[in-house]
């Protein structure tokens, strides 16, 4: 089997929004998640979330970011050994079937730029189906929806926005790099869905 995710990253500008409870970092749509070339923490101010899933086995995953964000399989999620480079995670295609979850921290409270990547492999086409989130008073997701990239946006209760790819389709059976790049500052607030696929 060979579906998967791999590299999963988090950076952002500024964080400041305090939370406490336990965010879960959503990686369903049958995908195994890995992230290649880096073994040990990266230092970067920027980074705050970056798991690797390099470990093969156990239930830890640990963030390479260096701010302590590890998480923990929860759910329908398996080791695979065939990730994007080395191993990887498989989770369940249907929607938090298979997650990670990760303790809320004061570095992923969003309220400035936000970047999300991620190395995924799809084996069907679905609706929504999240491959990077954060659950809690400042809530964001990187789906894939109808096979294309999109993004929501929002607090839970109060409403949201969702912004969809019209032009980035994500292939089934491929490895794919997603990346939605918020930025908060410009005049008006965009998302930039991008995507490219793996030879």
């Amino acid at each position: 089997m060979k579906a998967g995710y791999s590299i999963l990253l988090l950076s952002v500008n500024t964080w400041r929004f305090k939370v406490r409870r336990i965010v879960s970092y959503i990686l369903s749509v049958a995908f195994i998640l890995i992230f290649p070339f880096v073994t040990e923490a990266i230092e970067d101010d920027a980074m705050v979330l970056y798991y690797s899933f390099d470990a093969g086995k156990g239930k830890e995953i640990e963030d390479l970011s260096g701010k302590g964000n590890h998480g923990t399989l929860e759910g329908d999620a398996k080791w695979e050994k065939d990730g994007k480079v080395n191993s990887g995670v498989f989770f369940n295609e249907q929607i938090q079937k298979g997650v990670v979850a990760a303790e809320a921290s004061d570095s992923l409270a969003i309220t400035k730029n936000l970047t999300m990547e991620v190395w995924v492999y799809p084996e069907s086409v679905g609706d929504y189906r999240n491959v990077r989130g954060q659950a809690g008073p400042h809530t964001y997701y990187l789906s894939i929806h109808q096979g294309r990239p999109s993004v929501w946006m929002g607090c839970p209760g109060a409403g949201g926005r969702t912004w969809n790819s019209t032009k980035n389709e994500i292939p089934n059976d491929k490895w794919s790099h997603v990346a939605a790049v918020y930025e908060f500052d410009k005049a008006a607030t965009t998302w930039g869905l991008l995507k490219k696929v793996a030879r």
